[in-house]
């Protein structure tokens, strides 16, 4: 049985028009020395409907698609009107993932890369455009392809890409010795290839993972994220591992105002406590915040349930910052540095901690610290800040500095002395347990927990939420970087 090349033909009424029928004969004239090996079909294609219908019918092995390509899809015709109807990458994708027989797409289009990337993750070869494409030099690569093909009596998809690569360098070279401008433009456009076990390579393993919830000890994540429809209130959403239904997330609300959030916040923890209790955990709650910046310095610890103490002295509490974990370059930069400095944690809190006194964030000296809390090689392993930081220093060390920082919100020597002996005692692994046994302290000898906040970013424990966020930014960029790849080849 020969392989089948069904050429698809879209051309919307109120698209630019494209010479195809010269590509067709193209095709067509190398199809028919190939003795049998493969037939054509060619076809105007003009709804997305009949690409499937057709794909149906035909079952063929190579697609060969002429027509408009964008960043966001291939343009087809809409079904009633005929005009320009883009067929997203999604939905490209979700086309051909229904057709396995299909074994290359080749899409002689301008700007095709984007579908081309998407429909490679359910085609062996798919092979697109970058850049505009000129009819001609459409044709001389269609003719170039088809002809390593066809002479061959083959399947090598790869090697008849490069044909067509080999070509265009030759033809470039050309146009250089005779300094033709004109045709050095033309051939600006590139033929790039994305196979499919490549693609899967990207997609098959997440690329931001963190322990399973059920190897991590107890823990509540709430998350305040700013409300799209109403900046005035937040959206609310709990998670935790301790849920008897195996499902992370808990609770959540669309529209809250900051005055709620105490009673939200006690509403939740009562029910994850009665969980606990049913499941006998006896590892310690760890209260997780993840906030804007704007509300880091929120005294969430001073939270007070009925007839009870401070949530800060019954529970280990820190806060994080939303801002960042959602931020995809510096969750990577924080994976390797959290696992880098890993051994640290080990090491007595009071050696691995940074303590700044009246420390002058503005001065030489200031800009010389940022810079080496910048720097790669830097392990600072926690900082602490002994003066409350203004908003712009906090914000700055939040989006350069390092991922477990405390800061006091207001002068208070009696806190800091207590959390020092403690902290001579421990290690930093074990901070979150020496910040609520300072507040506990505290508590009993001056009638209040104190007044710091501790930011302590371990991503190991991300809402699931922001994981997918991560990863399917992550892999995003990283099917873009493979697309860069090629191009460097």
């Amino acid at each position: 049985m020969p392989k089948k090349i069904l050429i698809c033909v879209a051309i919307p009424i109120n698209a630019p028009g494209i010479h195809y029928d010269l590509e067709i004969k193209e095709i067509e004239g190398l199809v028919n020395k190939s003795d049998g090996f493969f037939s054509v079909i060619p076809n105007i294609v003009k709804t997305h409907s009949e690409l499937c219908q057709n794909l149906s019918t035909h079952k063929p092995e190579i697609i060969h698609f002429i027509g408009h390509g964008t960043e966001s899809g291939l343009a087809l015709q809409k079904s009633d009107d005929g005009k320009k109807d883009i067929v997203s990458n999604e939905r490209l994708a979700k086309t051909f993932e229904k057709y396995s027989f299909v074994e290359c797409v080749y899409l002689s289009a301008c700007n095709s890369i984007k579908p081309a990337q998407f429909i490679a993750q359910h085609v062996n070869h798919t092979v697109g455009m970058k850049g505009v494409i000129k009819d001609f030099v459409a044709t001389k690569f269609t003719k170039e392809f088809y002809y390593y093909l066809t002479e061959n009596r083959a399947s090598d998809y790869d090697k008849a890409w490069q044909h067509v690569i080999d070509m265009r360098e030759f033809l470039k070279e050309d146009a250089e010795d005779g300094n033709n401008i004109d045709k050095l433009n033309h051939l600006k456009t590139e033929p790039i290839l994305f196979k499919k076990e490549e693609i899967e390579k990207i997609n098959l393993k997440p690329l931001y993972e963190q322990k399973t919830a059920k190897y991590l000890k107890p823990y509540l994540q709430i998350i305040f994220s700013e409300n799209d429809r109403n900046e005035k209130n937040y959206t609310f959403e709990a998670w935790s591992n301790v849920v008897s239904d195996n499902k992370s997330h808990v609770r959540s609300f669309d529209s809250v105002s900051s005055d709620k959030f105490e009673a939200l916040v006690l509403d939740v923890l009562e029910d994850i406590l009665e969980q606990i209790q049913q499941q006998d955990i006896e590892s310690q709650l760890l209260l997780e915040f993840f906030l804007p910046n704007e509300l880091l310095n929120l005294p969430i610890e001073n939270y007070c349930p009925p007839d009870c103490s401070p949530i800060g002295t019954n529970h280990n509490v820190i806060v994080r910052s939303l801002n960042r974990v959602k931020n995809i370059h510096w969750l990577s930069s924080c994976q390797k540095y959290w696992k880098y400095n890993k051994k640290n944690l080990h090491l007595s809190a009071n050696i691995c901690s940074i303590k700044l006194k009246n420390f002058d964030f503005s001065s030489d000296i200031g800009c010389d610290f940022f810079d080496n809390l910048e720097n790669e090689d830097n392990n600072t392993s926690f900082l602490i800040l002994t003066s409350p930081p203004k908003d712009i220093v906090l914000n700055k060390l939040i989006e350069e500095g390092i991922p477990a920082m405390l800061w006091f919100r207001n002068e208070s020597y009696q806190e800091l002395e207590i959390l020092e002996k403690y902290m001579s005692e421990q290690y930093l692994v074990d901070f979150p347990n020496i910040v609520r046994m300072t507040r506990k302290r505290i508590l009993r000898k001056y009638k209040n927990i104190g007044s710091f906040s501790l930011l302590w970013d371990d991503i190991e424990r991300l809402p699931i939420t922001i994981v997918h966020l991560a990863n399917k930014e992550l892999r995003e960029a990283n099917v873009a970087q493979h697309s860069e790849n090629y191009l460097a080849l």
